[in-house]
């Protein structure tokens, strides 16, 4: 849950009570947690996790995630990468 945030993918209730219940079938212990599991949960990451309210994916985020766009974005890349000779020296790409 903690990745998903980290990826801005926000989850709702709903589904950390189906992560939850998943995790505990495939671990055999069985079972499903309740709302009462979840407010506990709540309490006891409060440092940690948040709750916000969903926002509207920006025009130009949107824009972003074209296929088209990061199709481009990756062949500019590659050209950069042959014409630096970045291939064959990849101690010096930073991430």
């Amino acid at each position: 849950m903690i990745k998903l945030g980290d990826w801005e993918f926000g989850i709702d209730r709903n589904a950390v009570q189906s992560i939850v219940t998943d995790y505990l079938q495939m671990a055999g212990i069985g079972g499903k947690v309740g709302i009462d599991w979840i407010y506990g949960f709540q309490a006891r990451w409060k440092g940690e996790l948040t709750r916000q309210v969903a926002q509207p994916l920006p025009a130009n985020r949107a824009y972003a995630c074209n296929p088209s766009v990061v199709i481009d974005f990756f062949d500019k890349l590659s050209g950069v990468y042959q014409r630096l000779n970045l291939i064959a020296k990849t101690e010096n790409i930073l991430t």
